[in-house]
C-alpha cells in the first residue's frame, strides 16, 4: 500500500513573509530562468498561504505541456460544512474559483477543470486537521513561470498573487450557491441511500431534464421527464422533502422505441446517476447504485486469460476457459468486458443496441439452425439474463430492433418523443443463478510505474492516455471521460498494480483494497501529489486495467 499523503506543508519551514516574497520577485525580475528557484517556498499573504512547488523535475499535469510549477492556495479559512459534504464544498470551490480567479489570470493556469458532476479530485481537497492547525482547503494550479523572451518577467504572477488574497477575501464573505450545491448532494445521497430498501437500481425524478448539449449540459430544449403511473414511486427524504420519479427495478429492464426518441439518452443518463450533479445541471435527481458499468463491444482489444465459457463453452482459435487474443472480436470483447465487471463486484450492466455486438445480444433461432452446432453451443445475453437475475445482477438494455430482448426481460418501457410509457412488466422465465465469475489479474508493476513511485500520464488524446511509453485505448470502454478522469483512470491502475505488487490478485480483493485505500479521497491515490486528476469510479479502474498493454497472459 502506498503511505498516506502528508501535508503539503510538510517539507516547508514556517511560511516567510509577503515582505520578503515581494522583494525577491524585484530583484530576480529580469534575470534568467533558473532564479525562478527563488521563489519555491511557503509564503503567508493576507488570509492564504501561497506554496510555490518546482515540478521541473517531476511529472507534469501533460507530458506535451511546458508546465514547471505548481501554485497551491491554502486557505487559512475553511468554508462551511459537515466532512461528509467535503465532496460538495470542494467541488463548489474549484468552479467558483474557475470564473472567479482562474479566468481572469494573465497566467495559463491549469488544474482540474470541473466537471458535469461533482468528483472527489486532488485539484481542490480539504487537508485533515494537525497538532498546529484546523482543517485547510488546498486548491492547486500548475503553471508555467512567465518569462519575457530568456528572462523572468514577474509582474504577471505579482498581479496574480494580489488576486489570490483578494479571492480569499471573498470567500470570508457569503459563497452565493455554496449552499445550495451542498443541499444538491445530500439530496442524492439520500435518494441513492433508499434504492435498495425499495428493490430500485435507479430513480429518475418527475422533472429531469436528462438531454444533453455536446458539453454536457441540459439541453435548453428538453422535455422534462414524468413517470408513468404504472412506474412512479416516491422516495421520502425527509426533511430535503417527497420526491416523485420513475423507478428502475431490480432485474432485466428493457428501454426501446423508435430511433431518436429517448432510449439512449436515458440510459445514459442512469450511468450518469453512479455521480453526484451540481444543482442546474437537471440531473440532480437522477440516482443510481454505485456498482454499475456500462458493456459495449470493443473490437480489436486485447483479452488476456479471462473465461469465456460461460457464453462460449468451445472456442476454436483457444481455450474459452483461459482465453487470450490481442485482437478479440466484437461478441468476444463484449463476453470479455462483462465477465471482468461481473468479477469486479458490478450489480448492474448498462447496454445499448447501437453500440453493442448483435450476436453477443442475441441471435435467432432460425440463425442459429442455418449455422448449425457452432452457433448453437453459444449461450448469448439474452440466454441468460434469467440466470443473471437470479444471481442478483440487474441489466438494462437500450433496444430499437431486436424484440426478443424485450420480451425477454421482466419490464419494458417504450420511449416516445422522450417521454416514457409503460409498455410491459411482467415475469420473465426462470432460470438457475449464474455464477459469478472469478478473475485473476497478474500486474507486471515494474512495466507499468518503472520501478518509480508515479507514472508519468500524457492526456494530450483524452480517450488514449499514454502511460509508461504504452497508450491505453479507453475509446470504447463506455464511461465518459475527460483529462482528470482518463489521468485518474491511469494512475488508479498503477495504484492497483503496486498493492497488487507483482501478485496474481482476484478482481474482488482488488476491489475492497481500491475502496479501503482510497476512502473516497482522490489524493490517496499519489501521495507524491505529480499530478492533478479525479478520482476515478472502480467499473472504468477495470475496464483500464484490463485494456493496459502491460497486463500479462496467464
Amino acid at each position: 500500500m502506498w503511505p498516506d499523503p502528508a501535508p503539503l506543508l510538510d517539507d516547508y519551514d514556517a511560511p516567510r513573509s509577503r515582505r520578503e516574497l515581494l522583494t525577491t520577485l524585484a530583484r530576480i525580475d529580469g534575470w534568467g530562468p533558473g532564479a525562478w528557484r527563488e521563489i519555491f517556498d511557503a509564503w503567508q499573504l493576507p488570509g492564504v498561504i501561497i506554496l510555490i512547488r518546482d515540478l521541473s523535475s517531476a511529472v507534469a499535469i501533460d507530458a506535451r505541456s511546458a508546465i514547471n510549477a505548481e501554485i497551491c492556495l491554502i486557505l487559512e479559512q475553511g468554508l462551511p460544512g459537515p466532512d461528509s459534504e467535503q465532496v460538495a464544498i470542494c467541488d463548489w470551490l474549484l468552479r467558483y474559483a474557475q470564473a472567479h480567479l482562474a479566468a481572469a489570470s494573465e497566467l495559463k493556469l491549469a488544474g482540474v477543470t470541473p466537471s458535469a458532476a461533482m468528483r472527489s479530485t486532488n485539484g481542490c481537497f480539504l487537508a485533515p486537521a494537525t497538532t498546529d492547525t484546523a482543517p485547510r482547503l488546498h486548491l492547486r494550479y500548475q503553471v508555467r513561470l512567465p518569462l519575457a523572451g530568456m528572462c523572468i518577467d514577474a509582474a504577471p504572477l505579482r498581479r496574480f498573487l494580489s488576486s489570490c488574497s483578494r479571492f480569499a477575501a471573498s470567500l470570508s464573505k457569503r459563497c452565493p450557491g455554496l449552499l445550495a450545491h451542498r443541499r444538491a448532494w445530500r439530496l442524492q445521497q439520500a435518494l441513492r441511500a433508499q434504492l435498495d430498501d425499495h428493490g430500485l437500481v435507479a430513480f429518475v425524478a418527475d422533472g429531469a431534464l436528462l438531454a444533453r448539449t455536446p458539453d454536457d449540459q441540459a439541453d435548453p430544449a428538453a422535455r422534462p421527464l414524468k413517470a408513468p403511473a404504472a412506474w412512479r414511486v416516491t422516495l421520502d427524504c425527509g426533511a430535503l422533502g417527497q420526491h416523485r420519479g420513475l423507478g428502475i427495478p431490480r432485474g432485466s429492464t428493457a428501454l426501446t422505441g423508435a430511433p431518436y426518441h429517448g432510449k439512449s439518452t436515458l440510459l445514459r443518463a442512469i450511468l450518469a446517476g453512479t455521480e453526484n450533479h451540481p444543482p442546474g445541471d437537471g440531473r440532480e435527481g437522477v440516482v443510481t447504485i454505485h456498482d454499475a458499468a456500462p458493456i459495449r463491444e470493443d473490437e480489436g482489444r486485447a483479452i488476456s486469460a479471462v473465461n469465456l465459457s460461460a457464453y462460449y463453452p468451445r472456442l476454436p482459435s483457444g481455450n474459452a476457459r483461459c482465453f487470450s487474443t490481442t485482437t478479440a472480436s466484437g461478441a468476444t470483447s463484449m463476453a470479455a468486458s462483462t465477465t471482468e465487471q461481473l468479477a469486479a463486484g458490478t450489480r448492474l450492466l448498462l447496454i445499448d443496441e447501437d453500440s453493442a455486438a448483435g450476436n453477443f445480444l442475441h441471435i435467432d433461432p432460425a440463425l442459429r439452425r442455418l449455422i448449425g452446432p457452432s452457433a448453437a453451443a453459444a449461450r448469448t445475453l439474452s440466454d441468460g439474463l434469467a440466470g443473471l437475475e437470479a444471481a442478483g445482477i440487474s441489466v438494462v438494455l437500450a433496444v430499437g430492433a431486436t424484440a426478443a430482448l424485450v420480451s425477454g426481460c421482466r419490464q419494458a418501457l417504450i420511449l416516445k418523443h422522450f417521454a416514457p410509457q409503460h409498455l410491459h412488466k411482467h415475469h420473465a422465465p426462470r432460470g438457475a443463478a449464474s455464477s459469478i465469475p472469478q478473475h485473476t489479474v497478474h500486474i507486471a508493476a515494474e512495466r507499468l510505474l518503472h520501478h518509480g513511485h508515479t507514472v508519468a500520464v500524457d492526456c494530450h488524446e483524452i480517450e488514449r492516455p499514454r502511460a509508461a511509453g504504452e497508450q491505453v485505448d479507453l475509446r470504447r470502454c463506455g464511461w465518459p471521460l475527460d483529462a482528470a478522469r482518463s489521468r485518474g483512470a491511469i494512475i488508479a491502475a498503477a495504484w492497483c498494480a503496486r498493492v497488487a505488487n507483482n501478485a496474481d490478485c482476484d478482481l474482488s480483493e482488488l476491489r475492497e483494497r481500491y475502496v479501503q485505500g482510497c476512502r473516497h479521497e482522490a489524493r490517496r491515490l499519489d501521495p507524491y501529489d505529480t499530478q492533478l486528476f479525479s478520482l476515478p469510479p472502480w467499473g472504468l479502474v477495470v475496464a483500464t486495467l484490463m485494456r493496459v498493454p502491460t497486463q500479462m497472459p496467464r
